[in-house]
């Protein structure tokens, strides 16, 4: 067993844990897998998406955190995700969709909520800012449905005392599109539209955070494959767990399985009755074409 130790972090709050490690994807590219397994081997719990807590892990020492983006519901043509800054201490935020009341929205863009449904900010999350602008002096409140900026989610946290990393996860181009479609929303344009602004994101990070934290001994930022993961298996994921400094302890390695092989199966039956359909109608024309031609007195080899 080999155990790489995170550099020394101070966070400047009780509320912020020493290390954190944000795994982020979009919908459908195996990042609850990834920060399941990271959570487990580094032998803390992991956290879904604005889940809520009221009292901190007594092991603060390291936090594994999913967010899949966009988080949340509300998959409509007339709602687009807002896009937060950071992904705030669990103690400091709750999800809109546990308020029960919800204010009408003032654009197409979120829904707002109703500042008489929402509790007292504690002291904690205002000193650090995890407070929305507009009511500071209320807990904050995540929106319907978001996605989160990672640059400036790893900056927030770096910025308080905390050794904040980014893994994000991608998976295959057609494989990921056709379970969002299936899996998530099923309206194109907005599947289309939450790629278009996840890898924006997704690119943003990978160029800008390994600039802003060149001389940092842990990394900012770290994709992972998912189909790389899946071949190489425990080799690739060992070398992940040494970049990002957590144990390596083979007894808590996942069992790997193949997520992609249902959709490869179903693209293949899909295939084959594109095929037969093609097929069919290539009969049917040839049929049609020569049924035409042989009641006009002609043939085919006399075109």
């Amino acid at each position: 067993t080999t155990e790489v130790q995170a550099e020394a972090a101070t966070p400047v709050s009780p509320v912020l844990p020493r290390r954190l490690i944000t795994v982020f994807g979009l919908e459908s590219s195996g990042t609850t897998f990834v920060a399941k397994t990271l959570a487990s081997i580094g032998g803390v719990m992991f956290r879904e998406g604005s889940q809520h807590q009221n009292q901190l892990f007594e092991n603060r020492s390291l936090e594994v955190s999913h967010i899949s983006q966009p988080w949340g519901w509300h998959c409509e043509t007339n709602i687009r995700p807002s896009v937060i800054p950071a992904l705030y201490p669990a103690t400091c935020g709750e999800s809109m969709s546990k308020q029960g009341k919800l204010r009408s929205r003032r654009s197409r863009t979120s829904f707002d909520p109703s500042p008489d449904v929402l509790g007292p900010v504690s002291r904690e999350c205002r000193d650090l800012g995890a407070v929305d602008d507009r009511y500071p002096e209320k807990s904050f409140t995540y929106p319907v449905r978001y996605f989160v900026n990672i640059t400036s989610h790893v900056e927030w946290y770096r910025s308080r005392g905390v050794d904040a990393t980014a893994v994000i996860v991608l998976r295959d181009k057609s494989i990921g599109h056709y379970s969002r479609y299936l899996e998530h929303c099923g309206i194109e344009g907005e599947v289309e539209e939450d790629e278009k602004v996840g890898l924006g994101l997704i690119e943003e990070a990978l160029e800008r955070l390994p600039a802003m934290y060149s001389d940092s001994s842990s990394p900012p930022v770290v994709m992972v494959q998912y189909e790389s993961l899946l071949l190489l298996g425990e080799f690739f994921l060992i070398r992940l767990l040494r970049e990002l400094r957590l144990p390596t302890n083979g007894n808590k390695l996942p069992v790997f399985k193949n997520g992609n092989a249902k959709y490869i199966k179903e693209f293949s039956m899909l295939h084959k009755e594109k095929q037969t359909s093609r097929t069919a109608f290539s009969r049917q024309r040839h049929t049609g074409l020569l049924g035409k031609r042989l009641r006009k007195g002609t043939t085919l080899e006399d075109s």
